[in-house]
């Protein structure tokens, strides 16, 4: 007989599943992925928490770090606002104690100098030197000379050290001002300025007699040029100076056409006349100093204060009945829209509140209750003091800061 064929392996073993096995292998499968879905959703949501719970931990940490650091800051700026203060204050009183001395010193004073801001005193010597016709030698000019311009300095110095509180009422009353205890201020700030308009009014006038006398002694040493000539040149070659000033003059007494160029070899300056002047009477002056008068009658030489403008208040123009009437409409009508707006949104809040209960988290007023509890205050920042302008800084005194604190 022949031999039959063993059967393929699996082919009699193997069944084919059915349509009901297949839907329950499916419906396994689905609800595995599912299963590994949620449990992957639930991680996720467990490590975002995690990690907003570690971001909020830094935040507060952080937060308290930047309190702690403007606290710190807060009490280190008031101490040194403290020390200002007294820096301050002391300084005003040292310099307030040097006044008085130097105020006492010119008083007591017995050089026969007057003193420049009293206009009797100042105004007799500048009339009495002007009439002195007979003292206006080159050597006593320049001697005086020292004397009007300590007399211009101490102007000066007076003007810009002297404050405006200082000016007592004898000072007030010298330049007419008077003012009760209300209005006393004012009075000083007037006296501020009498006392500016003088002491520029006076300073020209000794800056005019300087140049007067100068101008006087020049004409005088021209009057005696031959017998101030020189024995080598014979022409008039004459210098003069002191600590201030110096007076070159030279004058063509041999009108020599040969010799064109001339030098004061005292001051190192050297110069020149065309041919025509070499033939003519004529002589030059050259006045060198260490002072500058001119710069003052500069319009642009004393800095003005910039003026703030002040904002204008722009009232508003009257809303005609037609447009309140469209207001009103309007109004209405957003009112309305309120009412079912509100109608919905507490639906919505019901339906947010069910779903909740059944994810089983908390409910909004609670987080907002641990958030509250979490929350930490911020401390403001310490607002640094102002610092003043320019024309409100004193010289040689410390500028007043503002101690505000917020």
């Amino acid at each position: 007989m022949p031999k039959r064929k063993p059967p393929k392996q699996g082919s009699a073993g193997k069944k084919k599943l059915s349509k009901a096995e297949k839907e329950k292998l499916k419906a396994e499968e689905e609800e595995r992925r599912a299963q590994e879905e949620e449990e992957l959703r639930l991680k996720q949501e467990e490590e975002e928490k995690q990690r907003k719970e570690r971001e909020k931990l830094e935040g507060l940490e952080k937060r308290k770090l930047e309190n702690a650091e403007k606290e710190n800051r807060r009490q280190e700026m008031l101490e040194l606002l403290e020390i200002q203060e007294k820096n301050k204050s002391r300084l005003e009183q040292l310099h307030d104690d040097r006044r008085k001395k130097a105020k006492w010193a010119r008083y007591m004073r017995c050089d026969g100098s007057p003193n420049p801001t009293i206009p009797g005193e100042i105004n007799t010597y500048i009339n009495l030197k002007l009439e002195d016709m007979d003292h206006n030698d080159i050597e006593t000019v320049l001697k005086q000379g020292e004397l009007d311009l300590n007399l211009i300095n101490e102007l000066d110095f007076l003007l810009e050290d002297t404050p405006e509180a200082e000016l007592t009422a004898e000072e007030l009353s010298r330049y007419r001002i008077k003012g009760k205890r209300k209005m006393i201020q004012d009075a000083r700030n007037k006296g501020k300025k009498k006392m500016i308009q003088h002491a520029r009014s006076t300073r020209e006038d000794l800056q005019t007699l300087m140049q007067s006398k100068l101008d006087a002694a020049t004409v005088k040493l021209l009057q005696q040029a031959t017998d101030l000539c020189d024995t080598e040149t014979f022409n008039l070659h004459y210098t003069k100076r002191n600590q201030d000033i110096c007076l070159c003059i030279w004058g063509n007494l041999s009108k020599n056409p040969r010799i064109k160029s001339f030098e004061f070899a005292e001051k190192g300056f050297q110069f020149e006349i065309p041919r025509i002047l070499t033939l003519s009477d004529c002589a030059i002056r050259i006045l060198f100093t260490k002072y500058d008068h001119y710069s003052s009658t500069c319009k642009s030489f004393y800095p003005r204060r910039k003026k703030k403008e002040e904002p204008i208040a722009i009232e508003e123009e009257p809303k005609e009945e037609e447009e309140k009437k469209d207001e009103e409409g309007e109004k209405e009508k957003e009112g309305e829209e309120e009412g079912e707006e509100g109608d919905n949104k507490e639906d919505t809040e019901d339906l947010m509140a069910m779903l909740r209960q059944m994810k089983g988290e908390a409910p909004p007023e609670e987080e907002a209750k641990e958030e509250e509890e979490e929350k930490v205050e911020d401390v403001e920042e310490f607002e640094d003091p102002i610092t003043p302008a320019w024309h409100d800084w004193s010289k040689g005194a410390v500028a007043e800061l503002s101690t505000k604190v917020c």
